[in-house]
């Protein structure tokens, strides 16, 4: 049985995977936060995921997928710290 810890640092590690690949390779980043997606879909960082599937999605200039997903973010987490940057990520567009 992997204790917490252990499955956080999983999550953490995919994620930083998506963050290194999304400069050089956007559709490989929102691969793997739709990995992250279905192997942790309540976890810790899901707001993080989001974010980065955002930033993906608008490299790879699908503007309304994240438009449409920028909209349930602030929806879902209006209170988030990182509600701002979703905003600031898709008006910039």
């Amino acid at each position: 049985v992997r204790t917490s810890a252990a499955l956080a640092d999983d999550e953490l590690a995919l994620l930083r995977a998506a963050q290194r690949a999304l400069d050089l390779d956007a559709a490989q980043a929102l691969q793997l936060t739709e990995r992250h997606a279905h192997d942790f879909p309540a976890g810790l960082f899901a707001q993080e995921r989001e974010v980065l599937a955002l930033e993906a999605l608008l490299k790879l200039a699908r503007t309304g997928e994240a438009q449409a997903r920028a909209t349930a973010f602030v929806r879902m987490y209006p209170e988030s710290a990182h509600a701002h940057r979703v905003r600031a990520l898709v008006e910039r567009r």
